[in-house]
């Protein structure tokens, strides 16, 4: 097989599927997922939000630790991101530090 970014099979089924105006999972091309978002769902962080699209969900937490700026940088501070993909959410994901995917995200 080739190195297609989709294969010739699927690329037919797809194109199939668009000539009778639906989508892969049985939508039509103008129905949207159920979208719905809630606030403050992580007791323990200081802001969170938890977001879904359909079967996707994403949770997003905030936690602020407050400290003293660098001397040479009195009005500057510092901002640390990070990002767990859990093996649950997906079989590429694994356990144990953060891979590439959870680095380039954060």
């Amino acid at each position: 097989m080739s190195n297609q970014a989709i294969s010739d099979i699927k690329r037919d089924h797809i194109v199939n599927l668009l000539a009778k105006g639906t989508r892969t999972d049985g939508r039509s091309p103008s129905d949207i997922r159920e979208i719905s978002a809630s606030v403050n769902c992580i007791e323990s962080a200081d802001g969170s939000a938890r977001v879904k699209l359909g079967n996707t969900e994403v949770i997003a937490g905030v936690k602020i630790i407050p400290g003293a700026p660098f001397g040479d940088t009195p009005r500057s501070g510092v901002l640390t991101t990070g990002a767990e993909l859990i093996p649950m959410a997906h079989q590429s994901f694994e356990s144990g530090p953060p891979g590439e995917d959870a680095i380039e995200l954060a």
